[in-house]
């Protein structure tokens, strides 16, 4: 099995430099689009076209917060509540809202401490 990985940018001072000229509009959108590209080799991508991150956000039960994340969110769900298994933690409620660059949120869970890391899986329209 192969790992595939990314660089932040295509190489273009591997290639000629006559070809490189010829070949811009492909190299800017390669750059513009490498990440995506190894997410789907990855198999990262989803019949939506669309790619996920998983993010960690300290929060407050009840309270509507607000994150900012580059891209076009097209779905944000819960994927865990950080705490001690033993606790028996539940998320009990969980909603989120689009805004330019990126999501509002409010999530409710039950325990004594109402602040604590939530873990989020956003997904992308790419």
């Amino acid at each position: 099995m192969a790992v595939i990985t990314a660089t932040d940018a295509f190489d273009e001072e591997a290639i000629e430099q006559e070809d490189a000229e010829k070949l811009e509009p492909l190299l800017t959108w390669l750059n513009e689009n490498m990440q995506n590209i190894v997410n789907a080799l990855q198999g990262n991508l989803g019949d939506k076209n669309s790619s996920s991150r998983i993010v960690s956000v300290q929060t407050v039960s009840g309270v509507l917060e607000e994150f900012n994340i580059d891209g076009p969110v097209s779905n944000v769900t819960v994927v865990r509540l950080d705490c001690q298994p033993d606790s028996l933690l539940k998320v009990t409620g969980f909603n989120w809202w689009p805004k330019p660059g990126g999501f509002k949120f409010c999530a409710s869970y039950e325990g004594e401490k109402l602040d604590r890391n939530l873990i989020l899986k956003v997904d992308f329209n790419v």
